[in-house]
């Protein structure tokens, strides 16, 4: 390599950029450098730090969940709510659906549709829409759910929508709804999955299966579990008018 590049050692930068349309939160990967003698070396180590930025950037917290073994008399002082996450089974884990409850208050919790992956597809809590639970604790008041977005490949989408408010009493427990991404399959990826090429996000009732799995997964919610169903229908009118590429760049770069 010196021999090719005299006066200049040739390097190469590895940069993840992402950034999470949520409001002012937006976040941007570091970039690692390494010289090109080191690569083959390092790339293992590269590919799982790209994978564990990205996890951070799209999955953010999700929020308090509430305990297992949670007992009756406890609950008689915490406020609940519960609503489930999901996306179009037809193209696996080939997309994730993302939503943000309180973006803009001190319990924000980024709410998705499954777990990241490296290899093995993620389980879903669910056989007919892939997606997952969320039993939350919260401090009773006024929420709202106030953005969405799908990323699918490399791929941010999202379009404008109203906020989604809600009001929780204290003590009680709520179902608000199944939070759902319709897709438009794309290209084919690994595994089998299909990339999403157009997305759009629906509010849908799914108590018959959502509260039941609440209730097993946490005995003491039998029979206190009350419906306060967010308008259901499409969140917006439109179907994803934004997108953002969030590309891996190899560049060489002179010192």
């Amino acid at each position: 390599m010196s021999s090719l590049l005299p006066a200049v050692e040739a390097r190469v930068v590895v940069a993840r950029l992402g950034a999470v349309a949520s409001g002012d939160a937006n976040r941007m990967a570091s970039a690692s450098i390494v010289t090109l003698e080191e690569f083959p070396d390092m790339l293992p180590r590269l590919l799982i730090g790209l994978f564990a930025a990205t996890s951070i950037f799209l999955s953010g917290c999700a929020g308090t969940p509430l305990k297992a073994d949670v007992t009756a008399r406890e609950l008689d002082s915490k406020s609940v709510v519960i609503l489930s996450v999901s996306h179009d089974a037809s193209v696996g884990a080939g997309a994730k659906a993302i939503v943000y409850l309180d973006n803009e208050g001190s319990e924000r919790a980024v709410l998705v549709s499954m777990d990241d992956v490296i290899l093995m597809p993620p389980e879903s809590d669910f056989s007919s829409r892939r997606g997952l639970l969320y039993v939350l604790e919260l401090s009773p008041g006024r929420h709202s759910i106030d953005a969405w977005q799908v990323y699918s490949a490399g791929v941010r989408m999202s379009s404008e929508a109203p906020k989604l408010e809600f009001d929780l009493p204290p003590g009680q427990v709520i179902y608000l709804g199944n939070l759902h991404a319709e897709l438009l399959p794309g290209h084919r990826m690994l595994f089998g999955w299909r990339a999403a090429a157009d997305a759009r996000m629906v509010v849908r009732d799914a108590s018959q299966e959502d509260i039941v799995l609440a209730e097993r997964r946490v005995p003491a919610l039998a029979g206190r579990v009350r419906a306060a169903l967010l308008t259901q229908g499409l969140w917006s009118e439109e179907s994803a008018g934004y997108r953002r590429m969030d590309p891996i760049i190899l560049a060489p770069v002179g010192r």
